[in-house]
């Protein structure tokens, strides 16, 4: 019987003396054993995967991690961060092209099993793992094993069979080669590493021209003469080498132009930026959210035909390999080693995690968090413990399974979760409490079905309308739905921008939609919270340039997918009277919430609770007078009458200025207890500057609607 190539591959792991462990550190040996058909004077190149075509590591015979005896082979691996079970291949190619594959499986038990070699075809996956690919090696190690890049790697096979395909056919025949388009569209949310990420992705998918990174909110100023000036600047220096790869390989042009940051491509100035861009040439990859993309497009149909369908990537959710690798790329990062227990420990963890839905949603920002607040803190103090007793060993240094906080691994979205639990413990607001409570649950419900592939038709719109007097609550609850927006992944950022009239509105003409350029801007991912939004439509003549900014917020308002959530806010009647004039507002909005003013209750307990959270005490007479003057405020005063916001001016303005010159005017050595009491003087310190000019923090604008 006709002798094989046989392969014989164990682990070294860190803990020699067992193998109980499943997940490990350590070197893998592997022996290749040459048959008598395959030549001893070749030289051999080894190429290790796991069966998500990550490059693990690669050796050569001749190179120090090959040691060679006649036929037999021994090669050393130990660039894996882990050793996961599951399936692996190592590919061996000599030199005369012909590519033979492993297939290998590592058990739980730490041990590894193979089949016998398959020899592998021209153009097959295995031919092109072990060539094209691999022709810039730490850039295609780096692309194919960082998380989410699945839909990149795939691409780069395809464009490196095309491009083989096209090496043979000019072999034979001048045929010229099949063109491939180096238009893409990149699905992203967000912009971190895009230029990291492309210049990788370019080197090993086969792509000529050098990439430029472009912020588009730069390429228009009407601040200057030549509002394009920066965009002729771009076409001047574009030959200029910019990247890594620009300098060492020095080409002319077309560039490939990464055009980021999209959304002055569909505003003011943004179609002569587009036409500008194609007058010029040059290839470009378009990165955005999917609905600035789908906008752009639709804006500009003629772009559409630049992209092909098999052109369009982007970022995918992570695997669990995916998670395990960069997890351990991060522990690096941060300095620190894990000990065999601990990194067993806290892979199995991520793997129970994984399996009920809740680090497989993580971002690499969350596993980073991971690794510094539940790794690296608990870690610095244990040190630290052991530093000051002098019982420092080496061991010690060592993560060990005791340092690791594993609670952040199965608290499931504790973002959200606490949100709603800070939403909670407002004062009042209850039937705006259920009904956030509601819209948040069925918008989680929505998150978790399309996380799992599942189809989910419903409404993809969360504008809303908040209503009611100042110091409600309006901003607050605004700040705490953008945070739960964000933590189910419907916006990016989730802060809160918050604008009324007076930042909207140009003086001249163009102005106004130049303003709300960097509105928009500001607000991409985030809450856009409009204040008094009833004041941009005040006279319906058409002579007020609050139209344009009501026709630049429509734009995103018809968008399926902005990234973006809108509230107008403002008084009841006002807001009501900006539906009724303007139609088109209307079925923008599916959520409408009245705040209504707090209670003399609720205003005390407001009250107490900023004083508790300063550790400040009332006495019980001064405790009656507060809330004796809280009513007295409350029924005194206008419609405008602030609510909690007086309640806060009240107590920051009033009595804590006023106990600190009842302290100062007796100086003495006091107690805790002393700088904590508020006594009743200082609360009849704060009724009288108070008392004739109740702060109202707005006024209401009159406006001029017609009913």
């Amino acid at each position: 019987m006709k002798k094989q190539t046989q392969l014989f591959i164990d682990m070294r792991p860190d803990n020699l003396n067992e193998k109980t462990l499943t997940y490990n550190h350590g070197t893998v040996t592997a022996i290749v054993k040459l048959s008598r058909d395959l030549p001893v004077s070749d030289t051999y190149f080894f190429y290790l995967y796991n069966d998500e075509n990550m490059l693990l590591d690669h050796a050569e015979t001749g190179g120090d991690k090959v040691e060679r005896q006649g036929r037999s082979m021994k090669i050393e691996f130990s660039d894996p961060s882990v050793w996961i079970p599951g399936g692996y291949f190592l590919l061996m190619r000599n030199s005369g092209g012909a590519v033979y594959r492993f297939d290998i499986t590592l058990d739980d038990h730490c041990t590894f099993t193979s089949d016998a070699p398959r020899h592998c075809t021209l153009l097959s996956l295995e031919d092109l793992l072990s060539s094209r690919l691999v022709m810039q090696k730490q850039m295609w190690k780096w692309l194919s094993s960082r998380p989410g890049m699945s839909q990149f790697k795939q691409k780069a096979i395809e464009r490196a069979q095309l491009a083989e395909i096209n090496r043979f056919r000019n072999q034979l025949v001048s045929l010229g080669d099949i063109d491939m388009s180096n238009n893409f569209l990149v699905y992203t949310r967000g912009y971190t590493m895009v230029n990291q990420i492309l210049t990788m992705f370019r080197a090993v998918a086969n792509i000529g021209p050098l990439l430029k990174l472009v912020d588009c909110s730069t390429l228009y100023d009407h601040t200057c003469s030549n509002p394009y000036e920066k965009l002729d600047e771009l076409f001047e220096n574009d030959t200029n080498g910019e990247n890594l790869l620009d300098v060492i390989v020095p080409m002319p042009q077309p560039r490939l132009y990464c055009l980021y940051n999209i959304g002055i491509l569909t505003a003011n100035g943004g179609k002569q930026i587009l036409k500008k861009l194609r007058q010029h040439g040059g290839n470009f990859v378009i990165c955005g959210t999917k609905s600035e993309i789908d906008e752009l497009l639709e804006q500009n149909p003629s772009w559409r035909t630049l992209f092909p369908e098999t052109n369009h990537i982007g970022v995918e959710p992570f695997t669990l390999k995916e998670i395990m690798v960069w997890f351990m790329q991060r522990v690096g990062v941060f300095h620190m080693s894990l000990s065999p227990e601990a990194l067993d420990e806290t892979c199995r963890k991520l793997a129970e995690s994984y399996a009920q839905n809740i680090v497989a949603r993580w971002t690499l920002e969350d596993i980073d968090n991971f690794v510094k607040n539940s790794i690296q803190t608990p870690y610095l103090v244990r040190l630290a413990a052991k530093i000051k007793s002098d019982d420092l060993g080496p061991a010690d240094v060592m993560v060990q399974p005791g340092d690791i906080d594993f609670g952040r691994l199965f608290e499931y979205n504790t973002s959200y979760d606490n949100t709603l639990d800070e939403l909670n413990a407002m004062v009042g607001l209850d039937e705006i409490k259920r009904s956030l409570a509601t819209i948040s649950n069925n918008m989680r419900l929505f998150a978790e079905r399309r996380h799992l592939g599942l189809n989910t038709s419903g409404l993809t719109s969360h504008h809303a309308i908040f209503t009611g007097n100042p110091g409600t609550g309006k901003t607050t609850v605004a700040r705490l739905l953008g945070k739960i927006y964000h933590s189910m992944g419907l916006l990016t950022k989730g802060e809160v921008i918050c604008v009324d009239r007076s930042r909207m509105i140009g003086r001249y003409v163009g102005e106004t939609e130049d303003n709300m350029k960097q509105i928009l801007s500001e607000a991409q991912g985030n809450v856009l919270f409009v204040d008094e939004a009833y004041t941009l439509y005040s006279n319906p003549d058409g002579t007020d340039y609050g139209r344009r900014a009501l026709e630049c917020l429509l734009a995103v308002l018809a968008q399926k997918n902005p990234d973006m959530l809108i509230i107008f806010a403002g008084y009841r009647d006002e807001m009501d009277r900006l539906m009724s004039v303007n139609p088109g507002l209307v079925g923008r909005f599916p959520y409408k919430f009245h705040f209504a003013d707090y209670s003399i209750d609720e205003l005390v307990q407001i009250a107490e609770a900023l004083l508790h959270k300063d550790e400040y005490v009332l006495s019980p007479e001064a405790a009656d007078l507060l809330r004796k003057a809280i009513g007295e405020a409350k029924a005194s005063h206008s419609k405008n009458f602030a609510n909690a916001r007086w309640v806060e001016q009240f107590v920051y303005n009033g009595i804590i200025p006023a106990m600190a010159n009842r302290l100062a005017a007796t100086p003495h050595a006091f107690t805790r207890e002393v700088y904590q009491r508020i006594e009743v003087a200082d609360v009849k310190s704060a009724c009288r500057l108070f008392n004739h000019n109740t702060i109202e923090l707005k006024t209401r604008r009159q406006v001029g609607f017609s009913a």
